[in-house]
Formats: structure tokens, C-alpha cells, sequence
């Protein structure tokens, strides 16, 4: 699914239909009370941090962890941090 408006994919990953990438400022509440999930304290470092967030409830397939686990390996290899990040927690083992 590629959704073309903040408001949308913050809707998507609250139905719990994937992980996305995402601007901190859209989530806030949402990662303040629990309801999505920064897996990583990394971003990408072009001044525009995005999260991927997962659901912690353990509905999470394995695709989803796949492409999480993905992600996170991609961004370790180019190098990315995010200068404004808080701590991760996943909240799933992959």
C-alpha cells in the first residue's frame, strides 16, 4: 500500500495494516501512549527523521517483520542516524 498523505498511513498503522515510515510529529501521541512503536533510534540523516513503526500487541506477521528486520539493516549499512531520535522499543523479536 503506498499511501500519499501523512494522515493516511498514521491511519493505516493504527488498523494495524503494516509498518510504515513516518515523520515523528505526526505520531506523537501515539508513540507517547503506546499506541505504535519506535523500533529504532536511528533516522535518516538528511535532517527528515522517519520511524518504522509496529504494532506491540504481537499481530505482527512475518512479512512484516522481514521487511522490519530489513529496514533496520539497510539504515545500519548506509550509515543513518537520527539526531533528534528517542530510545527504540520494538516490542517484537525480529
Amino acid at each position: 500500500m503506498i499511501c500519499e498523505d501523512g494522515m493516511l498511513t498514521r491511519s493505516a498503522m493504527l488498523a494495524g495494516l503494516g509498518v510504515a515510515l513516518s515523520r515523528p510529529m505526526l505520531l506523537q501521541q501515539e508513540l507517547r501512549d503506546g499506541s505504535l512503536v519506535q523500533l529504532s533510534e536511528r533516522g535518516i540523516g538528511n535532517g527528515e527523521d522517519y520511524y518504522l513503526c509496529l504494532r506491540q500487541d504481537g499481530e505482527t506477521g512475518a512479512p512484516v517483520r522481514h521487511l522490519a528486520a530489513w529496514l533496520r539493516a539497510a539504515a545500519q549499512e548506509r550509515g543513518a542516524a537520527g539526531s533528534g531520535s528517542r530510545k527504540a522499543d520494538s516490542g517484537s523479536s525480529a
